[in-house]
């Protein structure tokens, strides 16, 4: 269509300008193709950190020399080492990357100059403002570094973050300075930070638990070669690679780093999380601001707590349950938490998706008798399997069974829901035995089809947009629903936390 609009007008353009129209359109098509549409910086701090923590930085370094940035995004990435910082800023005449080996150099090499795009001695303000530089392209930054909830990051209390990050990132107009926010940390998925950090960006992706330190599956940003797809899009599908990376069933290119713990992550929309802490401040409210000595003795006591590796931090929806399950919690109160719960469709189905067995013991005696993956893991010599087991099922007793080998053995004298699956465990076989060591029932085998749950909001109004999580052991894997929030009940109120924008709102803290 277009070649046949352009004969059609030929003549009645001079000779000698026929054909300087299409070599303008030629050119101008090629200056647009060109345009970058995607500006990515990625900060690894912890210049103090061990020799581990900085071959966990070499390895996503070499992941990110992977990547071929073209013509939809640009990277630009910045390393702390001790007594030193090493830039590498993207150079937007070039699709080749420059070679980066001054960023793996441990120590400052004495009369080298880095040559290019490679620059060292570069602060992280000054790096910020020039990896942003160009006030037309999305933007994403990434901070891989170690994350402490409310209270920020290593060196970097929440509050000197917000703050520091607001006045460095060059700003938009009528925008947030970025588009995406991934603090590639553990335990960032808060309220509190989310709250904290809502100008910076429009979605806030983090983790709610601790991180494994491969992070974020940093092949994962090939999405920004799809120039189609919009800002949350991006967002979501980032945060769906990020589990599925560490999934053994989808075989995930970082399924090796899963041991123990869950990988989580969450999707925060920063417009919508006023709301949110406006109706936890109103359900502080409700208790008088303070809970009584009775309330706060059930709830330290309460499963419905739903801890995280620390100590001092739940998960934000299973705590507000348990707030509202109270005997003592006034209606207004109840009220109040059942807001913050439709708020996070908290009540809806998937959420306990972990692949359960029922175990119907044949007799009141029998015991159970188990294994993975047709009897080749999990015997009595296996200590990797069974020093994960689920607290059901931890034992010091051994049956000799399948393959001639001795095979974990626990009482069952009823029905039971078990969740007995591990990482990169596929499936659990089991059988019982009588009192006397005969067997009283086929073996049995459960195979599960998933490893991981992505939970995707259903409501307009629900601030996250998408939380998933992979692996745990049992029904531990079910005790994320996307937010942590400091446990009022630990006693681990500091003045710090009180100057979060979150805590001068709502007096959490104190409750």
């Amino acid at each position: 269509m277009r070649s046949c609009v352009m004969k059609a007008n030929e003549a009645f353009l001079p000779a000698d300008r026929r054909f300087r129209l299409p070599i303008f359109f030629l050119l101008l098509f090629s200056s647009l193709a060109q345009a970058v549409h995607w500006d990515i910086a990625t900060v690894f701090l912890g210049a103090e950190e061990d020799e581990t923590f900085q071959s966990d930085v070499d390895s996503n370094i070499l992941e990110l020399a992977r990547l071929s940035p073209g013509d939809s995004y640009r990277l630009s990435l910045y390393r702390e080492l001790r007594g030193r910082q090493v830039a590498y800023f993207a150079d937007r005449n070039s699709l080749e990357l420059h070679p980066w080996d001054a960023l793996f150099f441990k120590s400052p090499v004495a009369g080298v100059e880095v040559p290019g795009r490679l620059r060292e001695q570069v602060s992280m303000d000054s790096f910020l403002k020039e990896a942003f530089k160009d006030r037309a392209a999305h933007r994403i930054l990434i901070l891989y570094g170690h994350g402490f909830a409310h209270n920020g990051l290593r060196k970097l209390p929440l509050t000197s973050l917000q703050e520091r990050l607001s006045k460095v990132l060059p700003t938009r107009a009528g925008e947030k300075p970025l588009d995406i926010l991934w603090l590639d940390a553990c335990f960032m998925a808060s309220l509190e930070v989310a709250y904290e950090l809502r100008g910076l960006s429009r979605y806030y992706v983090s983790s709610e638990d601790a991180e494994f330190s491969a992070g974020m599956p940093f092949e994962g940003l090939r999405l920004l070669e799809n120039e189609n797809s919009s800002v949350e899009e991006i967002a979501l599908s980032l945060a769906r690679g990020f589990v599925q990376s560490y999934s053994y069933l989808e075989e995930g290119s970082q399924r090796r780093a899963v041991f123990a713990s869950s990988a989580t992550i969450s999707v925060v929309d920063s417009e919508k999380i006023e709301a949110l802490a406006l109706n936890m401040a109103a359900l502080v409210k409700t208790f008088g601001g303070k809970l009584t000595e009775g309330q706060r003795l059930r709830m330290k006591n309460s499963r419905a707590r739903r801890k995280t590796e620390r100590a001092d931090i739940v998960d934000l929806s299973a705590f507000v349950s348990g707030l509202k399950g109270l005997g003592s919690t006034p209606k207004a109160a109840r009220e109040a938490a059942e807001a913050v719960l439709m708020l996070l469709d908290f009540h809806r189905p998937g959420k306990q998706s972990t692949a359960r067995v029922a175990l119907r013991p044949p007799s009141p005696d029998a015991r159970l008798v188990f294994g993975y993956e047709q009897w080749s893991r999990g015997d009595q010599r296996d200590s990797e399997v069974l020093e994960r087991l689920p607290e059901e099922l931890k034992t010091t007793d051994f049956t000799q069974g399948p393959l001639g080998l001795s095979w974990p053995t626990v009482t069952s004298t009823a029905k039971k829901l078990l969740a007995p699956f591990l990482p990169g465990m596929r499936r659990f076989d089991y059988y019982f035995i009588g009192a006397e060591g005969e067997v009283l029932s086929e073996q049995q085998g459960l195979v599960r089809t998933q490893d991981f749950v992505v939970f995707e909001a259903s409501s307009e109004h629900n601030p996250l947009r998408l939380t998933a999580y992979t692996q745990g052991i049992g029904s531990e894997a079910e005790r994320y629903s996307g937010l942590g929030i400091l446990d009022p009940t630990a006693e681990s109120f500091t003045p710090a936390y009180g100057k979060t924008a979150f805590s001068k709102l709502s007096h959490w803290g104190n409750l």
